[in-house]
């Protein structure tokens, strides 16, 4: 036992020692080589558990077994026992080591073959990491020297680049020394301009460099030396361009040449290609050389003034070129329309019009457009004077109205309205300004012939016989009118009736001055601005008013009071028809100056004539200086109302002289019968109506029927002279009808005073008509 527990101690020994040489893997195979032997076979030679054998077999066994009789016997069987198991064991134990010892030498092997690898791993691990600590020292001096070499190109490359626009200058100054390199269509010009400009900034940039302030100075010379080139070249292309004079004639725009250009419909001779044509051509190759100097104006001082010196010349040489030519276009049109007017305005605002905006397209070829040219607007201005110079002098010795009128309806509609405001933006502002100064030119003149033209033929009109033929030219008119009707087919007659107008109602039965007012108002309302307009037509309609009276007066002479109230009422209903088309309130606001003060003080003076030089505050003098001082007072004058205020005066005095004519004797009754009345109610008599003279029943009874006779006999008549003077039956019912009712009034008045104050025997001797009679009658 004690042998076993060695060995056993011995193999745990030895398990532990080699186990630092086995990985887990070899761990594995030698725990389960180490378990094999402990699964020992069955011996042999004995019987398994369950296992029969034959009986003979047992026998034989049990007869060579001996019989163990003694305990130095057992212990001896026991021994052998235990030395053969214990051999039985030990085998496959030895087998085992054995195998393991031959294993553990090729381990052996193995892990010395591994040491020397390992051994020369290293030594090439070492040599790997020289050759690559080497490497990269390589590697990171080439890098330094690359980086080195790029920054000393890059520095080469910035002082070769700053370099360059110092040395930029002698090549510059080469090119400016040598001017017949530049030409109006050579843009090397322009590119030395810009590089100049380049030089400049960089060097404006960088002031720390050596001789950069000498530098500057000498960029600036040559910038402006370029300058001066530039106005030169410019001024040497404009004159080799403008070195032609040729006059242009412009003919007025006509039907054949309206489709064609509008400059063409202007220009004759080929006047627009010498005077356009050629400027145009150099247009492109000069802007470029003046934008260069638009650009640098608003920095520097010098292109600003050579720019304004290049304009300058620009518009010296389209003056002598244009103006003389212009000139010579208004001149043919003077010669050509010597007493047209109005043909002469508009064709030679159409000219001057065309010119501008030829003139203003040919500028923006060259120049930049900008929100005020003081030369552009300087030149038109120059242009638009030539026809404003001609055309003033006419304009103040034309005395016909309508003439005037034509040429505001030319100026206001023709060329402001239409041309101009079709033209839009591109019509220049000068033309603009000079048309209206001549529009303004020819109101002025207009207002001031249509104040003469008032005073003397419409408030200073001398009427002749036929003017004041009433109503013996209405009735003359009607006859004709009458005659032509009945010439005439039934069906055209029914046809016409609705159209034919009354003679009251024809232009040429109005009266002169009536005529002469509503052609002024609308020769003037379509000329004139609405506060002018309001002024005129106000002062107009009074005259026309005062002018109407007094040919109503001069008719009431020559006729009867009705004819002239129905001349006049029937004149101022045309007027006041005719006037209201205009959008006007014919109302204007006349300041006066009030002098009843300055008479009451004049008068208070006088009175207090010893209180002249007083020393007190009551001196006379003083008081009145005070008091004397006339009143500012505004009064609106409506000349509508002044018309409808006539129209008014007039019908009811119509109204009232007819009612006169009608019933004189019934209304000389009333106003004695009224007086009576009157008295009889103050108490201061007590008179009976009945015993009257001129109230008797019998004498009333006259009264009644001469009034009855003079209304059956004047009544048609007085129908028949509204129908001739109104020929409006509205207007006829509308004046008839306070006349109808005036008269019915005085009839029931009448008939009120017989109720009252006689009996009715007195009242049937009296025979007064009754107010159903009297409508039939007046009906």
């Amino acid at each position: 036992m004690e042998r076993k527990g060695k060995f056993r101690v011995n193999i745990d020994q030895w398990e532990s020692s080699l186990a630092e040489y086995f990985t887990e893997k070899d761990k594995d195979f030698l725990a389960l080589v180490a378990a094999h032997p402990y699964e020992r076979p069955y011996p042999a030679h004995l019987a398994k558990p369950g296992d029969s054998k034959p009986s003979g077999e047992d026998e034989e066994e049990e007869e060579e077994e001996t019989p163990i009789n003694s305990l130095p016997q057992f212990e001896s069987w026991f021994r052998d026992e235990e030395e053969q198991i214990v051999d039985e064991e030990e085998q496959e134990l030895r087998e085992t080591t054995a195998n393991l010892e031959q294993y553990l030498k090729v381990v052996q092997e193995v892990v010395a073959e591994i040491d020397v690898y390992e051994s020369e791993i290293n030594q090439l691990r070492e040599k790997y990491q020289h050759t690559s600590s080497q490497t990269n020292a390589l590697h990171k001096a080439c890098e330094n020297l690359l980086s080195e070499q790029s920054d000393l190109t890059r520095r080469a490359d910035e002082i070769s680049h700053k370099l360059n626009y110092f040395n930029e200058y002698d090549k510059i100054m080469q090119k400016l020394n040598s001017p017949p390199l530049f030409s109006a269509k050579n843009e090397s010009l322009t590119n030395l301009l810009q590089r100049i400009d380049e030089c400049v900034e960089y060097l404006a940039t960088h002031p720390q460099y050596k001789e950069s302030a000498n530098y500057m100075n000498l960029f600036k010379r040559a910038h402006s030396k370029a300058i001066v080139m530039i106005k030169t070249l410019f001024q040497s292309t404009l004159s080799e361009t403008a070195s032609f004079k040729h006059s242009i004639t412009r003919s007025p725009p006509s039907a054949e040449t309206e489709a064609g250009s509008p400059m063409k419909q202007l220009l004759t001779n080929n006047s627009f290609s010498l005077l356009y044509g050629k400027f145009r051509a150099i247009s492109a190759t000069m802007k470029i050389l003046i934008e260069q100097l638009e650009e640098r104006a608003e920095n520097s001082a010098e292109c600003a003034q050579v720019l304004d010196d290049c304009e300058a010349l620009y518009f010296s040489a389209r003056n002598n070129l244009v103006g003389a030519s212009v000139m010579a276009g208004v001149n043919d049109l003077l010669a050509q329309h010597p007493h047209d007017h109005c043909t002469l305005f508009r064709n030679g605002s159409f000219m001057i019009l065309q010119v501008c905006l030829d003139e203003a397209d040919l500028y923006r070829h060259f120049f930049s457009p900008r929100q005020t040219s003081e030369r552009m607007n300087t030149f038109l201005m120059t242009l638009c004077n030539y026809l404003y110079d001609a055309l003033r002098p006419l304009i103040v010795h034309i005395i016909h109205l309508e003439t005037l009128s034509e040429l505001c309806s030319i100026l206001k509609t023709e060329i402001l309205a239409d041309r101009v405001a079709a033209t839009g933006s591109a019509v220049p502002a000068v033309f603009e300004r000079t048309c209206r100064s001549m529009l303004e030119d020819v109101q002025e003149r207009l207002v001031y012939r249509t104040q003469m033209y008032i005073r003397s033929d419409i408030l200073g009109y001398r009427p002749v016989s036929g003017d004041l033929a009433y109503p013996e030219k209405l009735q003359m008119m009607r006859e004709i009118a009458e005659s032509l009707k009945k010439s005439e087919n039934e069906g055209e007659r029914e046809r016409k009736s609705s159209t034919d107008l009354s003679p009251a109602d024809m232009h040429g039965m109005w009266y002169p001055t009536l005529r002469r007012t509503l052609v002024c108002l609308s020769k003037l309302y379509r000329c004139l601005d609405k506060d002018i307009f309001r002024g005129l037509a106000q002062e107009t309609l009074s005259c026309c008013i005062q002018s109407l009276l007094a040919a109503s007066g001069q008719i009431s002479k020559n006729k009867t009071p009705a004819d002239g109230q129905l001349f006049f009422i029937k004149h101022l209903l045309i007027l006041r028809e005719q006037i209201q088309p205009f959008h006007s309130d014919f109302s204007v606001t006349e300041t006066v100056l009030d002098f009843s003060n300055t008479r009451s003080a004049g008068v208070k003076l006088f009175g207090h004539r010893d209180r002249l030089f007083s020393l007190s505050s009551s001196n006379a003098i003083l008081e009145f200086l005070v008091d004397a001082s006339p009143q500012v007072t505004e009064a609106m004058v409506d000349s509508k109302k002044e018309v409808d205020l006539h129209l008014k005066t007039h019908c009811e005095a119509f109204v009232d002289g007819c009612t006169k004519s009608l019933c004189d004797p019934l209304m000389q009754f009333l106003d004695k019968v009224r007086v009576i009345i009157e008295v009889k109610k103050e108490g201061q008599s007590k008179v009976n109506l009945r015993q009257q003279p001129f109230a008797a029943p019998a004498k009333l009874q006259d009264t009644a029927g001469n009034t009855n006779k003079m209304i059956k006999s004047k009544l048609p008549k007085l129908k028949s002279d509204m129908a001739l003077y109104l020929a409006n039956r509205d207007t006829e019912a509308i004046l008839f009808k306070p006349v109808r009712n005036k008269v019915l009034r005085l009839f029931a008045e009448a008939e009120g005073i017989l109720n009252e104050y006689y009996s009715e025997e007195d009242r049937q001797i009296v025979g007064l008509p009754s107010s159903d009679e009297l409508k039939l009658i007046l009906a």
